[in-house]
């Protein structure tokens, strides 16, 4: 049993309720409002500016428990354009993982101390790491008609 692991959920768990007893999110709600007016209601630049933001935050934070309070903070916006939240969270998770060093992603340091640090330097993968970005948000924009098709998005 992964006792570390189920340690963490639990804390992660327990971040709703502390952000909404600081009013965190609510602030940040509040802050983040104007992104469906500033996307003129169009869900495609919405969901744009969405993955611009959790590159950015996952960029400069560890994906974590900011990935669920900036999910939090952006539903109601993403309701006023006809957004299902489930999109929202589904595209900052993904977006967040994104890395230019090396100490941003687990999965990354993993691979690379996993084979001795003789499989790939840090500068063979950098490039990889930028087309990582693009391919995550290709993705994303392939999978807009089906979710159009699935009535996550109006």
């Amino acid at each position: 049993m992964n006792v570390s692991f189920l340690v963490y959920l639990g804390v992660l768990l327990g971040f709703g309720e502390i952000f909404a007893h600081v009013e965190l999110d609510r602030w940040l709600g509040e802050r983040l409002q104007g992104l469906a007016g500033l996307t003129g209601g169009s869900a495609l630049i919405f969901l744009l500016a969405v993955a611009a933001l959790g590159a950015g935050v996952g960029l400069v934070l560890r994906p974590g428990p900011i990935g669920v309070l900036l999910g939090g903070a952006l539903y109601p916006a993403a309701a006023a354009i006809g957004v299902n939240p489930w999109v929202v969270a589904l595209t900052i998770q993904m977006m967040m993982v994104q890395f230019l060093y090396p100490q941003q992603n687990v999965v990354y340091l993993s691979a690379y101390y996993g084979t001795g640090e003789r499989a790939f330097s840090h500068e063979q993968a950098r490039p990889l790491a930028l087309a990582f970005t693009a391919f995550t948000l290709i993705s994303l924009l392939v999978s807009i008609p089906y979710w159009r098709w699935l009535g996550l998005i109006a």
